[in-house]
């Protein structure tokens, strides 16, 4: 809602025309927010005034310098019949990150909604803009509804509404092409008030393996050349992008058109013979561009790294650290060698690799004849890392080379599954050379 004029100033009368509760000057430590009975017996006095006169709302304030006569408590009035005005709750620094200001507002919902009042109305700092705050007021189901200067102009603030009926805490909301309506659905349903539970309590961790399933499931769709399936898996993988941008922007680090911009201005800038002046256009990606492109935003991100505190290294101080831990394990053996080349250390060719797969093989062997389960596993694991290597050589991609390896064993077993219900047998029942001569034979339609 855009900004609306605000009406003269004009008094409000205590007996008239509201019920203040005059909390100036206090702070979080001092209204003792680790007491809960501490924080009742306040809210109680508060809607205990709301008695005097003719009063239809009150306002709550914590601010040091609170404009008891703002015209901002007249004008919220001809907007909400009943309403609950706070003005800026102030919560000590030493007392943030603790869950007060939510307890204070969950405890005004439940008096408040008690007592009939339909709204709540809070003022909102607005310079300098506190994205942190609105996260957090949105959380609980607020909306933005105005702005206004205040304090003779010397001050902006964004007025926030919430009604306190549940079911019209979040708006209900219909299907769009505009992704804007999926950022909306996400924040509605990870609101406290409305949301829903299951969202509401996830976190990044334990969403991230979702969003590795979803990947698989775009890929796996692709390979099937299922277009409707790719349609659907591809909106799947788009609401886990947004979900990770909502959970961050809760936290008040980054919101998601943050993501856009990011990955808007790193495609543009890995492709200035297409997006670059006529001189870098007609160049062409000169040779070496690529590795100075991507060295460039290294440089960056260290940067960024260190004024936030962290290591300079993503993940680590190592080389190799920067591969991501959670890569399917045939992936992550391809990265980490592709970027030990980078700096010389591999095989120049093929052939020897051969040699060391042999190797490997017979260290294996030997672990086997010894019958230790610990070296048996690590020597396996040097086999198919050694496979890896090959497979990168030949350029074959392990996981992808696996996986139509997988397809065809899935393939051919289901070809022994029909041969033999034609014939009358079950799996359990039939032999393995009876298997495995209907499985040459699937071999063989290949």
């Amino acid at each position: 809602m855009s900004s609306q004029p605000l009406p003269p100033i004009e008094a409000v009368s205590e007996k008239d025309e509201a019920a203040i509760l005059k909390l100036n000057n206090l702070h979080a430590q001092e209204l003792s927010w680790l007491e809960p009975e501490r924080l009742s017996f306040l809210l109680g006095q508060a809607f205990h005034a709301r008695h005097i006169g003719k009063s239809e709302a009150f306002l709550i304030t914590f601010d040091q310098d609170a404009d008891y006569d703002s015209p901002n408590f007249l004008w919220f009035r001809q907007l909400y019949p009943r309403f609950v005005y706070i003005d800026r709750v102030v919560v000590d620094e030493k007392a943030r990150g603790r869950g007060h200001a939510r307890r204070l507002y969950e405890e005004l919902f439940e008096r408040a909604a008690e007592a009939g009042y339909d709204t709540i109305v809070c003022e909102v700092n607005a310079d300098p803009p506190n994205p942190a705050s609105d996260a957090f007021h949105e959380r609980l189901g607020f909306r933005e509804v105005g702005t206004a200067e205040i304090h003779g102009g010397a001050k902006t603030v964004r007025y926030f509404a919430r009604k306190l009926d549940n079911g019209k805490a979040i708006p209900s909301l219909t299907p769009s092409r505009d992704i804007s309506r999926l950022i909306e659905i996400m924040a509605a349903l990870r609101a406290p008030v409305g949301g829903c539970p299951w969202d509401v309590e996830q976190t990044f961790s334990t969403i991230a393996p979702y969003t590795i399933e979803e990947a698989y499931e775009v890929a796996d769709a692709i390979q099937r050349g299922d277009f409707d399936n790719l349609r659907e898996e591809l909106g799947d993988l788009l609401l886990q992008v947004v979900y990770h941008a909502r959970m961050a922007e809760e936290e008040g680090e980054f919101a998601f058109p943050d993501v856009v911009e990011a990955i808007t201005t790193k495609m543009i800038r890995r492709h200035p013979h297409v997006f670059g002046d006529d001189r870098a256009r007609s160049a062409g990606m000169a040779k070496g561009m690529w590795e100075k492109i991507k060295a460039e935003e290294k440089a960056e991100m260290r940067a960024a790294r260190l004024a936030r505190g962290l290591h300079p290294e993503n993940g680590g101080k190592g080389f190799l650290d920067s591969v991501p831990l959670a890569l399917p394990a045939l992936t992550r053996a391809l990265k980490l060698q592709e970027k030990a080349a980078r700096v010389g250390f591999d095989w120049g060719e093929a052939a020897p690799i051969l040699d060391k797969i042999a190797e490997e093989i017979d260290e294996l062997r030997e672990a086997l004849a010894k019958g230790e389960t610990v070296p048996i596993k690590d020597e396996f694991g040097d086999v198919l890392f050694a496979l890896v290597n090959l497979g990168r050589h030949l350029g074959i991609d392990s996981e992808a080379a696996l996986a139509g390896t997988n397809d065809k064993f899935r393939n051919r077993f289901h070809y022994i599954e029909q041969t033999l219900d034609e014939q009358g047998k079950s799996l359990e029942a039939a032999t393995l050379d009876e298997m495995e001569e209907i499985w040459q034979r699937a071999k063989g339609k290949r």
